[in-house]
């Protein structure tokens, strides 16, 4: 099976969380002083809490970056494939991809060199590349966990299915995204939010997350290979 693009982002990005991770542990274990020139100080003990609360946001940053570039993933395959039309697309795709044909579309479409179904795959696949460049995602926009994971994976049709037992089947999504969306609006301060966190629970957390997240791509590559963003009857031999 090859491997996706935002495959090599996400190990990118693991790799950053998990420096990141031991340095935190390496502070709060050892509780090194801050050696100046002229002078030696102790971490400053709101310093830690803040350091701890800023794992929320990069852990975030991780869940939200993975889940769109893997959605990029699935529509530079769809781009890729020859005469995509909505008659091939799975159910619920075919019915997004019909939602985003406007009056004004229809009115300006030249049919002479392409079908109607074809002309409706295009349309959709060129709104969502501009939303994308406008830095609009037309899926997700600060609010990702698994719930809206589990409603995007049913228009597409890929499977969320992970290992429960080192996932708990991403229910640590909810409470990163909330804690990171109060954090990113103001409505509580990193030091209070890091004073309140067991360092335990957010290691937990993180780790939950990066094995949910790896679930998940490898569900989507075998979404890809198996050409599931087809209707059944057009996957043999797509």
């Amino acid at each position: 099976m090859s491997r996706i693009d935002s495959w090599y982002l996400y190990q990118e990005r693991v790799e950053d969380i998990n420096t990141y991770f031991e340095f935190l542990f390496s502070v709060l274990d050892n509780r090194p002083v801050l050696k100046y020139n002229d002078r030696e100080e102790s971490f400053d003990r709101n310093l830690l809490h803040i350091l701890k609360a800023n794992g929320f946001v990069i852990v975030y940053n991780l869940i939200e970056s993975t889940v769109c570039n893997a959605i990029e993933d699935i529509h530079k395959e769809l781009k890729r494939s020859d005469a995509l039309c909505a008659d091939k697309l799975n159910v619920e795709l075919a019915k997004r991809a019909f939602k985003r044909v406007n009056d004004q579309t229809i009115s300006q479409a030249n049919l002479e060199g392409t079908s109607v179904g074809a002309l409706i795959v295009q349309e959709w696949l060129k709104e969502h590349d501009k939303s994308v460049s406008d830095n609009k995602n037309p899926l997700f926009s600060g609010n990702v966990d698994a719930r809206k994971i589990r409603e995007v994976a049913e228009i597409y049709g890929f499977s969320t299915e992970t290992n429960q037992e080192e996932t708990r089947n991403g229910a640590s999504l909810v409470k990163i995204k909330t804690t990171r969306n109060e954090l990113a609006h103001g409505a509580d301060s990193f030091k209070d939010k890091g004073q309140q966190t067991s360092p335990d629970e957010l290691k937990r957390m993180k780790e939950e997350v990066i094995c949910y997240l790896r679930d998940m791509l490898i569900n989507i590559e075998k979404y890809l290979t198996d050409k599931e963003y087809l209707r059944e009857a057009f996957r043999r031999g797509a």
